[in-house]
C-alpha cells in the first residue's frame, strides 16, 4: 500500500473520479462547447414563486464499482455494488433579463453492500450546492458572482478506512464593461479555492487566481479572446512528501471562438503557462486547445478536442498533460439524450528523486502516465415527474511507475475501472 505522505501522486487522475461518481455526471472532454437543448420536460418542472421558480428532485441509483480504491491488479482490487439516494433543488428566475439568480444543490449518500470494513468505512453523504448572480448581463456594465460548494467523497488509493473526504468552496467575482455597449467586452475577475480535509492535513490549501479576458464580437457569433490569469496557491504544508509547496501558475492566452458556419463551432486557443514553486523545479510551456465541434442537426452533435496544459500536483510539483477527446451527443423525441466520448490522457511529471535519507525509491525518475476513459450516459425524461438514468464509466492507467515506501511496501500506480449505474429521478 502506498503511505501516507504520497496518498495523491496520480494528481488529476486519481483525484476527483470519485466525486465525480457520486456527485456529478463525468464529463471526458472539460471544454466542450456544444451543447444538447433542453428536454421537453424540463420547461415545465417545478412550481412558481413570484417570477422564480421551484424545482424539487428525489432519486436514487444503484450500481457496481469494480476497483474502488483504484488499486493495480497486483494489489488485489475490491469491489462493490453500491446504492445512492439523492435529493435536490433549484430556484431560479428564468424570464429575468437585467438581474439572473440561481441557487441549487443536492446532497446523496452512498452506501456499499459490502462485509469489507475498508469499502464500508467509505459510506459517506456527498453534497454539491450553487449560487450563481449576474447583474446586468447585455449593459454597459456587469458584475457577476459565484460560489460553490462541495462535499467531495473520495477514497485513498489503497484500501484503508481513511480517506480523502474534504470541503471545497470555490467563489468567483467578476466585472464586465462593454465600451458603448458594442463588441468590445473587458472582464476583470478575482476567485478563490478552498479545500480542507477531514483527516488529512497536509492536503489543506487556499488558493487565489486573479487575471482578466478582453473579447472582441467581430462577428454575431465569433469572438477573439486575448485572457491572462495568475494563481497564488499556498498548502499547509510546504513539504513535496507531504502534499505541495507554494506555487505562482502564470497563465496567457489568445484565441478565436466561435462559429465558422451555421453548424461548425471551433475553440482555437494558443499560449504560455509557466509555475513558480518556492522549492522544485520551475516550469514553462506552450499550452492551448483546438475544439471542433459540428451540430447535423441541433439534437445531433459530433465534437473532437485537443487540450495542452499543466497543474500543480502532489507528486514532483507539477505535470504537463495532453489531453483529445471524441464525443457525440443525441436527443431523440426531445426526451431521450444519448452521450458517448472517450478521451486520452498522457501526463508527464516533473523529475522527481528522492534523496537516500527520505527512505523512497521510484522506478523511475521520469514519471508518464497514459489515461483511457470511456462513458455512456442515457438520460430519458418520460414524464414531466420521472426520469430515467444509466450510465457506464471506464477507466485505465497505463503506466510502469510505482513507488517502494521505507517500511518495504510498493505502490504500483497502473488501474483499471469500470463503473455501472442506474435508477430514477423524480420532480415536481
Amino acid at each position: 500500500m502506498i503511505v501516507e505522505q504520497m496518498l495523491r501522486i496520480n494528481g488529476i487522475i486519481k483525484g476527483l473520479i470519485s466525486f465525480l461518481i457520486i456527485v456529478a455526471p463525468l464529463s471526458l472532454g472539460f471544454g466542450q462547447i456544444l451543447s444538447l437543448p433542453e428536454q421537453e420536460h424540463d420547461k415545465v418542472r417545478g412550481f412558481s414563486i413570484g417570477t422564480f421558480k421551484l424545482v424539487p428532485m428525489l432519486g436514487v441509483e444503484g450500481g457496481w464499482d469494480s476497483n474502488i480504491f483504484r488499486l493495480a491488479k497486483s494489489e488485489s482490487p475490491k469491489s462493490a455494488g453500491l446504492i445512492l439516494p439523492e435529493g435536490g433543488l433549484k430556484l431560479y428566475n428564468p424570464n429575468a433579463s437585467k438581474v439572473l439568480f440561481s441557487l441549487s444543490g443536492v446532497v446523496n449518500y452512498r452506501h456499499y453492500f459490502s462485509n469489507d470494513s475498508a469499502v464500508k468505512s467509505q459510506n459517506q453523504l456527498g453534497a454539491v450546492a450553487a449560487m450563481k448572480f449576474k447583474l446586468f448581463p447585455r449593459g454597459h456594465f456587469g458584475l457577476d458572482v459565484e460560489d460553490t460548494y462541495k462535499r467531495t467523497v473520495e477514497p485513498r488509493n489503497y484500501s484503508n478506512t481513511n480517506n480523502l473526504n474534504r470541503h471545497e468552496n470555490s467563489a468567483m467575482l467578476k466585472v464586465s464593461i462593454r465600451p458603448g455597449g458594442g463588441s468590445l467586452i473587458f472582464d476583470l475577475f478575482y476567485g478563490n479555492i478552498l479545500e480542507r480535509y477531514d483527516n488529512y492535513s497536509n492536503g489543506n490549501m487556499l488558493s487565489h487566481k486573479t487575471g482578466a479576458v478582453i473579447r472582441w464580437d467581430f462577428l454575431p457569433k465569433t469572438s477573439l479572446l486575448i485572457e491572462a490569469n495568475v494563481r497564488f496557491n499556498k498548502y499547509s504544508n510546504n513539504n513535496p512528501l507531504k502534499g505541495n509547496v507554494e506555487s505562482h501558475p502564470l497563465i496567457t492566452r489568445i484565441g478565436m471562438v466561435g462559429y465558422i458556419t451555421p453548424k461548425l463551432i471551433l475553440d482555437m486557443r494558443i499560449g504560455f503557462a509557466k509555475g513558480f514553486y518556492k522549492t522544485g523545479s520551475d516550469y514553462g510551456t506552450v499550452i492551448g486547445r483546438a475544439v471542433l465541434g459540428y451540430a447535423f442537426t441541433p439534437t445531433t452533435i459530433l465534437e473532437v478536442g485537443y487540450r495542452r496544459l499543466f497543474e500543480d500536483s502532489y507528486y514532483s510539483n507539477y505535470y504537463g498533460m495532453h489531453h483529445a477527446y471524441l464525443s457525440f451527443k443525441q436527443q431523440i423525441w426531445n426526451k431521450l439524450n444519448i452521450n458517448i466520448g472517450v478521451a486520452y490522457n498522457y501526463l508527464m511529471y516533473a523529475s522527481y528523486s528522492p534523496t537516500a535519507a527520505s527512505g523512497y525509491k521510484v522506478s523511475s525518475t521520469n514519471r508518464r502516465d497514459n489515461l483511457l476513459e470511456a462513458d455512456l450516459g442515457i438520460n430519458f425524461s418520460i414524464l414531466r415527474y420521472l426520469a430515467v438514468r444509466v450510465s457506464y464509466k471506464f477507466y485505465k492507467d497505463f503506466t510502469d511507475f510505482s513507488l517502494t515506501a521505507p517500511n518495504n511496501s510498493v505502490d504500483d500506480s497502473s488501474y483499471m475501472r469500470h463503473n455501472v449505474m442506474g435508477g430514477i429521478r423524480l420532480y415536481y
